[in-house]
């Protein structure tokens, strides 16, 4: 159990407030393969605390590490709750290939590097809504342009080998035609909408819709 205040950054802090009955260490390949068996706790120690609704909206996330292509820098999707707008957010953070001089660089989700490194693709909410593609140049002025302005969340960003061109998932249309041939509505008509055909299990998700 790690005590209130400490962190992974710090580990010789751990080892020396972790009594330990015996520990033994394992190299492979040069990764450090570390193993310890800890002393019995008591009673108070052992009993397990459940997460509250307050963890949880206190819990952050972090996800799909991007090495540059120069090997110094490291680019990642840090997320969380916002509480107050009851929704989750995402932004995107550098820091150094060390592990050091992390910092925010733009809200979005889903980085990807050019293959320069002169740039990063990115999704984050865009115009005319939902979902959309960025890019941001990776210099001092970090100038940001939206590339897309599709209708349908795009997804998987991949550059071309020349970085001139970004390719990208996204849903579409059914063409399967409808074969029931409807009526005309009359001229003023207020009728209903048409129906709507669902031929697959996965047809709706929370905050998209359809």
């Amino acid at each position: 159990m790690l005590r209130s205040g400490y962190t992974m950054e710090h580990p010789e802090l751990l080892l020396k407030e972790v009594p330990m009955r015996k520990s033994f260490s394992l190299t492979f390949g040069g990764l450090i393969f570390f193993s310890a068996t800890l002393l019995p706790t008591t009673p108070a120690q052992a009993q397990p605390q459940p997460i509250t609704l307050e963890v949880f909206l206190d819990m952050e996330s972090v996800s799909n590490p991007q090495l540059s292509p120069d090997g110094a820098h490291i680019i990642f999707t840090r997320g969380g709750v916002d509480a107050v707008n009851d929704r989750r957010y995402s932004a995107i953070w550098i820091m150094d290939a060390d592990g050091s001089r992390k910092r925010m660089l733009v809200e979005g989700s889903s980085p990807t590097w050019s293959p320069d490194g002169t740039r990063i693709a990115f999704t984050a909410q865009g115009d005319p809504r939902g979902s959309q593609i960025f890019v941001r140049w990776m210099d001092a002025e970090g100038a940001t342009t939206q590339v897309t302005r599709v209708e349908r969340s795009p997804g998987n960003l991949r550059w071309s080998p020349d970085g001139t061109r970004i390719a990208f998932t996204m849903s579409v249309e059914d063409t399967d035609p409808w074969s029931i041939k409807l009526p005309s509505r009359p001229d003023g008509a207020s009728w209903t909408q048409g129906p709507k055909i669902v031929t697959r299990l996965d047809y709706r998700q929370d905050r998209t819709g359809y």
